[in-house]
């Protein structure tokens, strides 16, 4: 499979290849998981207001980086991008799993972009200044949805890192979390965790209803 012979010409990919669907779901997933973050920490209105644009872009769309390659390294080669799946093929040859290691990459990046026009949608209709009100809230789907998301890939990555044997799931785990949090604290507040979620229902500092908290626990 191209993951394998990518790492026969000096690149990173597993010891032992994963069955080509398998590698290509992981593929997806994580640019999916890159290219929603890119989305949401570079073009976000409230990520990036007009006079105070965020300095945690860079640092966001490398934890994703981080998460995938040690989740998904060992499956896939973690490449994420069809130029880096061009660049190593162009070394190793096999043109033909690189155009399939392609297309699930842009299935991803097409992923990434329907999910970040559902989390949140109000980015595509409201003004900046409304979007930054002291009393704007996501609808409660939009926030649910954002909670599944970031608790999906939290879980995921470590599940995968464990799976693996990993040394790193720690790392992993924590690149994860950290991505998810900066792309999705400003429409859910990032719980992605149910102790979490009962923690801040129980402080009544009306930072998540207790409805509300039930909903995220649920998701």
């Amino acid at each position: 499979m191209f993951c394998h012979h990518a790492a026969g010409a000096g690149a990173g990919g597993p010891s032992v290849p994963s069955p080509w669907y398998q590698a290509a779901l992981a593929e997806l997933i994580y640019t999916t998981l890159l290219c929603f973050v890119f989305c949401s920490c570079l073009t976000s209105k409230r990520n990036n207001l007009k006079d105070d644009s965020n300095q945690f872009f860079g640092l966001s769309i490398g934890l994703a980086m981080m998460a995938g390659g040690h989740a998904a390294g060992g499956i896939c080669g973690a490449m994420f991008n069809p130029a880096v799946a061009l660049g190593l093929t162009a070394i190793g040859g096999h043109f033909s799993q690189a155009l399939l290691w392609i297309l699930f990459q842009l299935l991803g990046g097409l992923l990434a972009a329907g999910l970040f026009r559902l989390t949140p949608p109000e980015e595509l209709t409201r003004s900046e200044a409304a979007l930054l009100a002291g009393d704007f809230n996501s609808q409660l789907y939009v926030r649910c949805l954002s909670e599944f998301l970031g608790t999906f890939m939290l879980v995921f990555t470590v599940g995968l890192n464990l799976d693996q044997g990993s040394p790193a799931v720690a790392w992993a785990a924590a690149a994860a979390l950290a991505s998810m949090i900066y792309s999705l604290g400003n429409v859910s507040g990032g719980h992605l965790n149910p102790a979490v979620t009962l923690a801040v229902v129980l402080i009544h500092r009306d930072k998540c209803s207790l409805q509300d908290g039930l909903l995220y626990l649920v998701f």
